[in-house]
């Protein structure tokens, strides 16, 4: 049998060590490399349909990346992405949805707590409560306007019925 002196022992376990340790990281930087380079290129793809408006190809390419690759390291992104979809005030996204909007930031914070987009998504959340908040004091006061208006009507009503007897008075008091 072979008989490995104990100097050697080491060296040859080191050198088994990072041979092995080599094959590893070539294996996961060539998992790293393949599927998600792909699926990074969807998600720029998708960022480049966000940018051109044509947001229809956007979600429907969001919704088959997360249909095909819903353990991918990209899942958090295209979320993000869908969800911001929502936000975007353009007459050509028939995805525009505050409300909707709202609820996407807050499932992306429960699913996705320590992604990158959580900070984002925060923001949002406080925009779209602002706005909500807004749009809720915009609906009281125009509401109030409406019954201001309504009550200036009746009052300029009174006031032509006021001046109409006041010339009738007039009339007589001349005769």
């Amino acid at each position: 049998m072979w008989s490995i002196s104990a100097r050697v022992k080491p060296f040859i376990f080191l050198l088994l060590a990072i041979l092995m340790s080599s094959c590893l990281s070539q294996q996961k930087m060539a998992k790293n490399e393949t599927a998600p380079n792909s699926e990074r290129k969807i998600v720029l793809a998708i960022d480049s349909l966000l940018k051109n408006q044509q947001f229809v190809k956007a979600e429907h390419y969001g919704r088959l990346f997360l249909n095909r690759y819903e353990h991918s390291p990209y899942v958090d992104d295209v979320v993000y992405r869908m969800a911001y979809l929502h936000v975007i005030a353009d007459s050509k996204n028939p995805f525009f949805d505050y409300s909707q909007a709202l609820k996407s930031f807050q499932l992306f914070l429960k699913k996705f707590p320590a992604s990158q987009y959580a900070f984002a998504c925060n923001n949002w959340l406080k925009v779209l409560y602002l706005t909500s908040q807004l749009q809720k004091q915009v609906e009281t006061l125009q509401r109030d306007n409406r019954k201001l208006k309504n009550e200036l009507k009746v009052s300029s009503a009174q006031i032509e019925q006021l001046k109409s007897t006041l010339r009738d008075l007039e009339k007589v008091i001349k005769r």
